[in-house]
């Protein structure tokens, strides 16, 4: 028999008990969707990590520092050796594996005000054509330029209310004249000392910026500008020392640089060069691995489950199979004396058990993607980002899923057809016919 005709006899003799043949593509399609909205939901958990790590610069970006406490207090300047300054910016430049450099000029304890309400955020000076290379891009509005002067754009910057500590929706940032202070107000400090402990400017917000930090509010201006804030906050000794340091525009250090590698596999090899020179780095590398380990657990323990469940609906098709062979055992002897050679008769019934399997495999990917929707859609909502009402969770189901779990489902089938398929070519022509 050729193979169209074996796929409509076995079609046929499929169609012939439809409620049984029925139940058991609904076994399979059960168990395939379960398996596939178990895996789903690890590999939504993968995709969401990858789209953090790239939002917070992605995995070739390396940080460092010269002093591992700058963000308590710690004052990079007291380490000429280690110091960022631009003879160790074209050292770094000049590694191999290093692809391009960010430095940037921090001005802590920066804070913004509009309408009474103020916010934390850091000031830092960049180099402006390099932005978009790290990652940062222009949401709304224009870019400053190197020649800016009190511009600035910004990023995850938002006012909460002090009593209730809920984000306050109607303040438009770019439509605002906001003042920035450097340093807090201290009345009881500026009656002691007779000097003032803050300074305001008045800075003009001229974009939006995405990338960075997701959570962290930056502030991004030019280094024109980021040397005068920081001159500026050196006269109000925010770091408490006993004897300031002078230093003129031309000395200030840069407080951190980016250090982007060329591959992802120079990433650590770079991090420790930089750890033998003296210096603090911190990539995302180290993040991204302990989060994958956290998602290859959630995957093994789902799909463990969903592997239940396709073995449940296996032993739905192959006791269907075997049911099969039972009534059909006078059919079997008939086909053998007419003729039928014991390779056609196994044929047909590997064929109606791998359509089974196959059908309700298709079934089943279509049935997992609709729910997928559903869950994305109303109950997981914006996955990872929980400020935006997400659970924590997301089911993502890409196309390589769906093509395996079809041929799968189709291989289950087969493989639960295969016993039953051989059995039945060991009838005997001459008792099946005697069968009733």
């Amino acid at each position: 028999m050729r193979l169209n005709d074996l796929l409509i006899f076995s079609l046929r003799n499929l169609g012939r008990r439809k409620l049984r043949t029925i139940l058991t593509v609904l076994s399979i399609l059960i168990g395939t969707s379960f398996i596939i909205l178990m895996l789903s939901f690890g590999l939504g958990m993968q995709r969401s990590n990858e789209e953090l790590i790239e939002s917070m610069g992605g995995l070739t970006n390396i940080t460092v520092r010269s002093d591992q406490n700058y963000y308590y207090g710690g004052n990079s300047q007291n380490n000429k050796a280690k110091e960022l300054n631009e003879a160790k910016l074209k050292t770094f430049e000049a590694m191999d594996k290093v692809r391009a450099v960010f430095p940037v000029i921090e001005v802590m304890d920066g804070n913004l005000m509009v309408k009474n309400h103020s916010t934390y955020a850091p000031i830092k000076g960049v180099d402006i054509n390099k932005m978009e290379e790290f990652g940062y891009q222009i949401q709304e509005g224009k870019n400053i330029t190197q020649n800016s002067d009190l511009e600035f754009v910004y990023a995850n910057v938002e006012f909460f209310d002090e009593r209730t500590g809920v984000p306050i929706e109607n303040i438009d940032l770019m439509k605002e004249k906001p003042t920035l202070r450097i340093g807090y107000q201290d009345m009881s400090a500026e009656i002691e000392t007779g000097e003032k402990t803050y300074m305001d400017f008045n800075l003009k917000p001229i974009g939006k910026m995405t990338g960075g930090d997701m959570y962290m509010p930056e502030i991004f201006v030019n280094y024109k500008t980021a040397k005068k804030l920081y001159m500026e906050s050196m006269k109000l000794n925010l770091y408490g020392e006993e004897k300031p340091k002078k230093i003129s525009e031309k000395d200030i250090p840069y407080s951190y640089v980016m250090v982007k590698a060329k591959e992802l596999e120079d990433v650590k090899p770079l991090q420790d060069e930089f750890n033998e020179m003296g210096y603090f780095t911190q990539s995302n590398l180290e993040f991204n691995e302990s989060m994958q380990e956290q998602v290859k657990i959630v995957q093994k323990v789902f799909g463990a489950i969903g592997a239940v469940a396709l073995l449940v609906a296996a032993i739905g098709i192959a006791n269907t199979m075997i049911m099969s062979i039972y009534e059909r055992t006078r059919e079997i002897g008939i086909m053998k004396v007419v003729g039928a050679s014991i390779k056609n008769i196994r044929d047909i019934f590997l064929i109606e058990s791998t359509l089974v399997g196959f059908i309700g495999g298709i079934l089943g990917i279509a049935f997992s993607c609709l729910v997928s929707f559903l869950l994305n859609k109303y109950l997981f909502k914006t996955g990872l980002d929980p400020s935006e009402g997400g659970m924590g969770m997301s089911s993502y189901i890409p196309i390589w899923l769906m093509g395996v779990s079809a041929l799968f489902s189709a291989l289950i089938g087969l493989l639960s057809g295969l016993l039953p398929a051989i059995r039945a070519t060991k009838i005997s022509a001459i008792d099946a016919i005697r069968t009733e």
